[in-house]
């Protein structure tokens, strides 16, 4: 059997990356012929959800004989080689793959998203270990911009799109049982949120808390969606602290599945998404969105997306959003844009499994 070794940022309950994980084993799992071994912030959690064998990724020893056993490291997808972050969690993925190098292992950066790297040393001992690896697919322009820039030239890039693209969400009686166990009422029409803590600008916090009030006080009904928990529904919570009345308002206050999160923005009548994967959700169920970029990450699936209308974190006014949000709420023109975008993304996703399967002939 092939033996795959899967690195991300796995088990930590962030959606986004649970996600991808969850796409990425749904592609591979038609074959019988793989063993699947994933690092995981919490590898028991890990084994039970995906039915894969895991290891603790801050185990040295146990990472190490996870990456000698391998026969392929698949690093991806997500946001994982950048130093905005930090540049420990960079030398962190640098180092899975170096090692992986070192004991002669194939690598496959999957659907990754690469940048900012922001030390020239830091750019340099990227492309030097980039440049080792078997084959890179990307999931934006920005991304092949920036390993071309940096000086990778050796293996072969491609850009292709994050697996989640392909992802359904949950249907049925257990779709019908999880909307009365969250509270949320699917026949109403909902503005749903996915937002985060960020520091800059200083005054961000006010001026989401007067977003939430002024879409209240317009009458709409808020579907609070936390991206990353605990984290975002604690931010949530501080942000309905300034609201009078919470009856319009609906918070997702517990850790859901992908295809529960994906079944909660698929009822969405409109979308202010700020996380990354908040974007990806609702391009996949066709949701009229506004987005707020606060990363080039963000920003860099709008322009690929040809959206004319979004946001960032330093230029939105609340009026202003609040506008754009009623001129897309429920249009059909804006959900069959992103159907036709949708369409072209799952084409590009198809694309990292028959880059694995080349890799596996080779």
């Amino acid at each position: 059997m092939t033996k795959l070794l899967f690195s991300g940022y796995y088990g930590f309950d962030n959606s986004g990356d649970d996600a991808i994980l969850e796409a990425i084993l749904k592609d591979v799992r038609h074959n019988e012929k793989f063993d699947i071994t994933v690092l995981s912030n919490n590898p028991k959690k890990t084994r039970a959800h995906y039915q894969v064998k895991a290891v603790d990724r801050f185990h040295l020893k146990r990472v190490f004989r996870a990456i000698k056993n391998c026969d392929i490291l698949i690093s991806g997808g997500g946001s994982l080689l950048q130093d905005v972050t930090s540049t420990r969690s960079l030398y962190y993925y640098l180092g899975l793959i170096f090692l992986a190098k070192l004991k002669k292992k194939k690598v496959y950066l999957l659907a990754n998203g690469i940048g900012p790297i922001k030390s020239s040393f830091n750019r340099w001992v990227t492309a030097r270990i980039l440049n080792k690896v078997d084959v890179i697919t990307l999931r934006d322009q920005m991304s092949y911009d920036f390993v071309k820039n940096i000086g990778v030239t050796k293996p072969k890039l491609q850009i292709t799109a994050d697996p989640v693209y392909r992802l359904k969400p949950l249907e049925g009686p257990a779709r019908e049982n999880l909307f009365f166990h969250l509270g949320i009422d699917p026949r109403k029409k909902y503005i749903g949120l996915a937002l985060r803590d960020w520091s800059e600008p200083e005054d961000l916090k006010e001026k989401f808390q007067s977003l939430l009030k002024e879409l209240v006080d317009r009458g709409h009904q808020l579907l609070l969606l936390p991206l990353f928990y605990p984290q975002d529904a604690q931010y949530f919570k501080e942000l309905m602290a300034g609201l009078e009345d919470l009856n319009q308002v609906t918070l997702v206050d517990e850790k859901i599945a992908v295809d529960e999160m994906l079944a909660c923005v698929d009822i969405l009548s409109a979308f202010i998404p700020m996380r990354l994967h908040g974007l990806i959700y609702g391009v996949s169920r066709a949701v009229p969105m506004v987005p707020i970029s606060y990363d080039p990450k963000v920003e860099g699936l709008v322009k690929d997306l040809e959206m004319e209308t979004y946001f960032t974190t330093e230029n939105f006014q609340v009026q202003d959003l609040v506008e754009k949000v009623e001129a897309i709420y429920d249009k059909d023109q804006a959900r069959e844009f992103l159907r036709e975008k949708r369409k072209i993304l799952e084409e590009r996703t198809d694309e990292n499994q028959k880059v694995l399967e080349d890799l596996l002939e080779e």
